[in-house]
This record gives C-alpha cells, sequence and structure tokens, in this order.
C-alpha cells in the first residue's frame, strides 16, 4: 500500500445547503486525502434495517468544484470494505455542494445480504485535500462522537485506514421499506414520491 496522509481540518460546519438545516447535524469537520498522487478512496458503512433498501443519502461535501468519478458498493463484512475491483458501481461521476450538506439519489435503490454495506467514494486521481470549502478539494464531513457511520481511508483500494473509533463520517442514509418486493419513498426538499419494484443486494 502507498503511503499517503489523511488530513482533518476542525471546524464547525455552516449549513449552507437550503433547506437541509433543520434536517441535518452540525458536523465537526472535514477530512480527506492530502498526498493523493494516484487514486484514493472513502468508505462508509451502513447498517441496514431489516427489511428496507437503500435509496439515496445526504453527505457533507467539502469542495463543490470537485467531480467523484463514481459511487461504489461493496458488501458489508465487518473486517473491512475489501478489494474495490469487487464492487459495483452504484453512481458517477457526480458532485456535491462547498463546505455544505448535499444529497444523492440512487437510480437503482439497494438492499444488503448481510445486514449492512460500504458506500465507496473514489476520489478524483491527483485531487488532494488542501483546505476547507470551495477549492480545497475532495473530502467529507466527520462527527466526533456516536453520531454518524464509521469510515475508511484506502490509497490502493484493497487496504484500508479505519478512522479512530470516535470519529465517523458525515453521512445520513435515505431507507424505505420493502413489502412484497416494492416500496415507495418520498425524496428531497420537492417531497417527490418514487415507486420501486427491483433492487440490487450486495
Amino acid at each position: 500500500m502507498r503511503s499517503f496522509e489523511p488530513r482533518v481540518f476542525l471546524a464547525a460546519a455552516v449549513l449552507a445547503t437550503a433547506g437541509l438545516a433543520a434536517e441535518t447535524p452540525e458536523t465537526n469537520g472535514v477530512t480527506g486525502v492530502s498526498d493523493n498522487t494516484d487514486a484514493a478512496w472513502l468508505a462508509v458503512r451502513l447498517d441496514m434495517p431489516e427489511n428496507h433498501a437503500l435509496t439515496g443519502f445526504l453527505w457533507y461535501n467539502n469542495d463543490g468544484q470537485v467531480t467523484y468519478p463514481q459511487l461504489l458498493v461493496g458488501t458489508g463484512h465487518t473486517s473491512g470494505p475489501g478489494d474495490v475491483a469487487a464492487m459495483v458501481a452504484l453512481a458517477g461521476p457526480f458532485a456535491g455542494g462547498s463546505d455544505a450538506w448535499s444529497e444523492l439519489e440512487l437510480d437503482q435503490p439497494v438492499a444488503a445480504s448481510l445486514g449492512a454495506l460500504y458506500l465507496v467514494f473514489e476520489l478524483p486521481a491527483e485531487a488532494e485535500f488542501t483546505a476547507r470549502g470551495a477549492g480545497g478539494g475532495p473530502a467529507l464531513g466527520y462527527f466526533e462522537g456516536t453520531a454518524g457511520t464509521p469510515g475508511w481511508i484506502s490509497g490502493d483500494g484493497q487496504t484500508w485506514l479505519r478512522l479512530a473509533a470516535t470519529y465517523s463520517f458525515a453521512l445520513e442514509p435515505q431507507f424505505v421499506p420493502i413489502e412484497a418486493g416494492c416500496w415507495s419513498r418520498v425524496w428531497g426538499q420537492k417531497r417527490r414520491t418514487r415507486t420501486f419494484c427491483r433492487g440490487s443486494r450486495t
């Protein structure tokens, strides 16, 4: 595994995305990779409620000028995310806001065979995290304490560095119940309703 340096910027976040401030908690800062000479990945492990599917999520994004090549999903083994080559692409390319909560709706809902799954952000090659906010590079918000979701960082897509147990990435999953193979959900600030009757399982 090549060496790289995770970088953390500490500061209270200002919820800048309109309509989300009342729904999302305040973060403690943002963290990313400051020595990204090739490629890197940030992973979040989600525990899935029984008989529910993941249809999207909110996440705290650092730099709205950064486009993530793709979002991957992997099986939720407790040992870690595993090899990104074995994962499935869910979305991409995509981007969020600057120093703000952002939202992503999946085209295809996902269920979990092991009761958990990993969402993996692929970072753009040679895009380093240097500062907080617009122009500062790819990074995710984080929480201190029990809020949020467990996180990992990888510099080769195979070996992962676990965030400290007291830190977690600022990502809020959107789950809906599965009933008779179909599920409905209300999404976004416009409160749109969508019904799905097929989904992938990882």
